[in-house]
C-alpha cells in the first residue's frame, strides 16, 4: 500500500507541476493578447485622430471656397456664415491631438484671428448695407489659408503612414 500511495503522490505532484506550467503559459498568452489589444486600440485612436484632423481640414477648405464665391457675388452675410464654418473647423483642428507642431498651431491660431477680423468687416458692411473694402485681399488671404491647410493635411497624412 505504501508503494501505491507513493505512486499516487508522485503522479499528483507531476500533474500539479504540469498544471502550474500550463497556467503560467496561459497567463503569458493572456498578457500578450492584452498588450496586442492595447496596441491595436492605440493605433486605432491615432488613425481616428488623423481622420478627424483631415476631415476638419477638408471642411475648412470647402468653406473657404464657398466664402470666395459669396465674396465675389456680394453675399456678405453668406460669406460671414461660411467664414464661421472655416473658424469652427480651424478651431477644432488646432485643438485636436495630432502631429501638428506648435509653430503650425500658432499659424493656425493666427489664421483663425484673421478670419474673425474679416467676419467683423463683413458684419459691419452687412449692417450698413455698403460694400466692404478689401474683397480682393480677403480672397487672396483665403487662398493663402487654403494652401496652408493643404500643407498641414499633407504633413498629417505623411505622419499617419
Amino acid at each position: 500500500m505504501d508503494f501505491i500511495g507513493l505512486c499516487v503522490r508522485v503522479v499528483g505532484t507531476v500533474v500539479t507541476i504540469v498544471g502550474f506550467v500550463i497556467a503560467v503559459q496561459q497567463l503569458r498568452k493572456t498578457r500578450s493578447a492584452a498588450e496586442a489589444g492595447n496596441k491595436a486600440i492605440s493605433e486605432l485612436k491615432a488613425k481616428l485622430t488623423t481622420y478627424s484632423a483631415v476631415s476638419e481640414i477638408a471642411r475648412a477648405m470647402a468653406a473657404l471656397k464657398e466664402t470666395d464665391r459669396h465674396l465675389k457675388h456680394g453675399g456678405w452675410a453668406d460669406a460671414v456664415d461660411s467664414y464661421t464654418e472655416v473658424r469652427q473647423a480651424m478651431n477644432r483642428l488646432a485643438e485636436l491631438p495630432s502631429s501638428i507642431d506648435e509653430p503650425k498651431r500658432e499659424q493656425l491660431r493666427d489664421a483663425i484671428e484673421q478670419v474673425a477680423e474679416l467676419c467683423k468687416k463683413l458684419d459691419v458692411a452687412t449692417l450698413s448695407q455698403k460694400k466692404p473694402g478689401g474683397i480682393a485681399g480677403a480672397i487672396h488671404l483665403n487662398r493663402q489659408h487654403g494652401d496652408f491647410l493643404a500643407r498641414i493635411s499633407i504633413h498629417i497624412e505623411q505622419g499617419a503612414s
